[in-house]
């Protein structure tokens, strides 16, 4: 969270922190909401044991295209 927070608080200008950390928690709240909807539905719809293999899957996805998308400073 501390992180997140850090980031927003450098990439906007001094007087608009405050609607931007409103707008960065919304999007964060939202997509979280909805990442748990959709695994609930694997859960409830599949099998339970499918949603930690989506949730695996999706990690590795995120862990192989990391190098990819990372910039330097």
């Amino acid at each position: 969270e501390g992180v997140g927070k850090a980031m927003v608080a450098d990439l906007v200008p001094k007087g608009s922190r405050g609607k931007a950390l409103g707008i960065f928690y919304a999007l964060t709240g939202l997509t979280q909401l909805v990442a748990s909807a959709m695994m609930g539905l694997v859960w409830d719809r599949i099998a339970p044991s499918a949603s930690f293999f989506l949730a695996a899957y999706i990690a590795f996805i995120a862990i192989v295209a990391l190098p990819a998308v990372r910039t330097s400073r």
